[in-house]
């Protein structure tokens, strides 16, 4: 999946694995570009609504954010999987 973050959510690779933002808002990523980054704020997060598979189990899989935090809280940045706990455990 490839997502540009250019005020949508949807995978420009071609192969669907399009987000919904679920209450997440648009803003201006490190270089100064506006809609090119996204705000969370603990109860916010992108969700893969696609049907096209993933890699499963052992296989391999890159994942790759840039954050900016202000939080102290242990939380996920990134999640993979059913068992993926939202409170950072």
């Amino acid at each position: 999946a490839y997502y540009p973050l250019n005020g949508n959510s949807n995978d420009f690779s071609g192969n669907d694995n399009h987000l919904t933002i679920n209450i997440a808002t648009a803003t201006t990523d490190r270089n100064g570009y506006g809609n090119s980054a996204y705000a969370f704020d603990g109860n916010t997060f992108l969700s893969r609504t696609s049907t096209v598979a993933l890699p499963s189990g052992n296989a391999r899989r890159t994942q790759c954010a840039w954050i900016l935090t202000t939080s102290s809280i242990s939380q996920h940045i990134l999640g993979y999987g059913s068992n993926v706990a939202s409170n950072g455990s």
